[in-house]
């Protein structure tokens, strides 16, 4: 559940922060239609997106992926079958929902409205992009060390609760 939570967390940090950049830093181009060819006007920021949003949806060599593989163990090991139903039936529901912006991204041509459209992102954001980005691809093929933490993370925190619960 920890490392889930690590990996949900810079998913969606980074997903909201490529909305926010293309909403121009204001609630304006919030329709699906303004991502239309953003992948080809921001190539670096399209591709960080995409990223993120397969992870979301949870596709191999990403840490959206191994975050979604140990929850559905978990939940076997625990023969929560209902549980365990529910997160794949999910995660292929929302296989459309991500791969949709997506291809909005890559496969639509953009709107006349947005096509000459200037998108400033800053160098902080874009370095804030990298990090992310590469949090999700190492942990899609490296999630040891991370799930190393957090599993001595949780025997730290039981340890704190035992000696609580002696006292």
């Amino acid at each position: 559940l920890l490392f889930y939570l690590l990996v949900y967390t810079v998913m969606n940090t980074g997903a909201f922060a490529v909305v926010i950049t293309v909403g121009n830093q204001s609630e304006g181009r919030l329709l699906i239609d303004d991502y239309k060819g953003f992948g080809w006007r921001q190539p670096a920021i399209g591709v960080f997106m995409t990223i993120f949003l397969l992870s979301l949806a949870g596709f191999p060599g990403t840490g959206g992926f191994v975050a979604k593989v140990y929850l559905l163990q978990a939940a076997a090991d625990a023969q929560l079958w209902t549980l365990a139903i529910t997160l794949v039936l999910t995660t292929l529901l929302s296989y459309y929902y991500y791969l949709k912006v997506a291809w909005y991204m890559w496969m639509e041509n953009a709107s006349s409205r947005v096509e000459n459209e200037t998108i400033f992102t800053p160098v902080t954001l874009r370095l804030a992009l990298v990090v992310g980005v590469g949090i999700l691809l190492l942990t899609g093929v490296f999630p040891g060390p991370l799930l190393d933490f957090a599993a001595s993370s949780v025997e730290g925190l039981h340890a704190v609760v035992s000696a609580a619960g002696s006292h």
